[in-house]
């Protein structure tokens, strides 16, 4: 499988989740090696970094998830808090 869309399908199935999902379960989905799920998410790693993306891809346990970015996560509680009483969004 190329190795853009092993990427999507792992970006997506971490979305929708809801959970960690483990190395093993991503290397049967995609019928990929462990060894080739470790890189990919590595690769997917650096470029959420690197474009500084609103999600952070980690790793516990042998198990990855998607996690909001850390000097995001105030400015996306208020925002939900706003939206959730009702009131117009507020722009950054």
């Amino acid at each position: 499988m190329e190795h853009k869309k092993a990427k999507s399908i792992i970006e997506s199935m971490l979305f929708v989740w809801g959970e960690p999902l483990s190395v093993q379960k991503l290397a049967s989905i995609l019928n990929m090696s462990r060894r080739e799920i470790r890189e990919l998410v590595a690769e997917m790693t650096d470029e959420f970094e690197i474009e500084e993306r609103g999600v952070r891809l980690i790793e516990v346990d042998n198990h990855y998830q998607l996690t909001t970015r850390l000097k995001l996560r105030m400015a996306t509680r208020t925002e939900h808090q706003v939206k959730k009483q009702g009131f117009k969004s507020f722009k950054s």
